[in-house]
């Protein structure tokens, strides 16, 4: 846990954390100091303490926190799970989950001893490994291309927090051969159009509703290219990002901008055609490590076989209308 950082966060659940964190430290001085002698997050935090009063935790812990004793003598124990707060890590605000037990000190000793133990790893592994199942079962589903990119949207659109802003952009050439070398690789310069922003923006700039790949006319354009040409997944750093996707990512996450947006080719392989591009913006309070990159190697991986399956789906239902017809 680090020093107390609670100003500027816009979620309601974050604010009211934070005033009752804030009644928590300031009833008492020893814990308060405690926490405040930190600079960067440790795993896990002990302290003991005599003057102490458990009402004043009203809120914090729920109605059916677990207790081990059920008279002020016996020995009792509050656990709180998943006790969401924003806090700074290297001077950015970043979302913590905290895991929290209070224990009443058998007598003779007097007062209660807590810990706090940085739960934040194990929260964003359990909600990576959920939205990527939600995510398969979504988006394989879709009859054709036009149904996927509908669902990706509106799925993603859903999650503003982990995915601060969504942009997809279809190839106009994806299925012409001039897109093309003779050895069937696909060419950089093909055009590729806006699709569809997140659920409810559509103002776009006229510079990026249509691309042309081989262009570097904005700074997002060669990374686009990028992830075109090797099929893997690219990093937007924050002043690559154009200012739009900034204000939307502000208007409806947590007010910040973002620090990083990354590229998803609907294709990992190089000798089949590039359906799409998908950009997400990255949680503003989430730090860009190895897990995340390895998270959006699973995101890509969807992508590319929900392309496959809708494809297929798509020229199945084709050749049963040629030959009823």
């Amino acid at each position: 846990m680090v020093a107390r950082a609670c100003n500027s966060v816009p979620s309601h659940d974050a604010q009211s954390n934070c005033a009752k964190y804030d009644t928590w430290v300031e009833c008492h001085s020893n814990l308060q100091l405690g926490v405040r002698g930190y600079t960067t997050r440790p795993s896990s935090v002990i302290l003991r303490y005599s003057n102490y009063n458990v009402d004043c935790m009203e809120g914090l812990f729920p109605s059916n926190a677990e207790s081990d004793g059920g008279s002020s003598n016996d020995r009792t124990r509050y656990r709180r799970e998943n006790f969401i707060m924003y806090l700074p890590e290297n001077g950015i605000l970043e979302e913590v989950s905290l895991f929290i037990t209070v224990v009443r000190m058998p007598a003779p000793l007097a007062g209660y001893l807590t810990t706090i133990q940085d739960n934040t790893q194990n929260m964003v592994r359990e909600r990576r490994i959920s939205s990527l199942k939600e995510f398969s079962e979504c988006w394989k589903a879709a009859v054709d291309l036009d149904e996927l990119w509908t669902r990706i949207i509106d799925q993603l659109s859903e999650q503003p927090r982990r995915f601060s802003f969504t942009a997809l952009y279809t190839a106009t050439l994806a299925a012409d051969d001039s897109a093309s070398d003779s050895s069937g690789i696909e060419s950089d310069d093909v055009a590729y159009a806006l699709h569809q922003m997140c659920r409810g923006y559509n103002v776009t700039p006229e510079d990026l509703k249509v691309i042309d790949l081989a262009s570097d006319k904005i700074p997002i354009l060669p990374l686009m290219c990028k992830s075109h040409s090797s099929r893997t997944p690219v990093l937007i750093s924050k002043q690559d990002i154009p200012d739009v996707w900034q204000q939307i990512a502000k208007s409806q996450s947590f007010g910040d901008e973002v620090r990083h947006a990354v590229v998803l080719p609907s294709s990992s392989n190089k000798l089949s055609k590039v359906q799409a591009l998908l950009i997400l913006g990255l949680s503003t309070r989430r730090a860009h490590d190895d897990h995340y990159k390895k998270f959006f190697l699973e995101v890509q991986r969807l992508l590319a076989q929900s392309c496959v399956y809708s494809r297929s789906d798509q020229e199945e239902t084709g050749t049963c209308h040629a030959y009823s017809d």
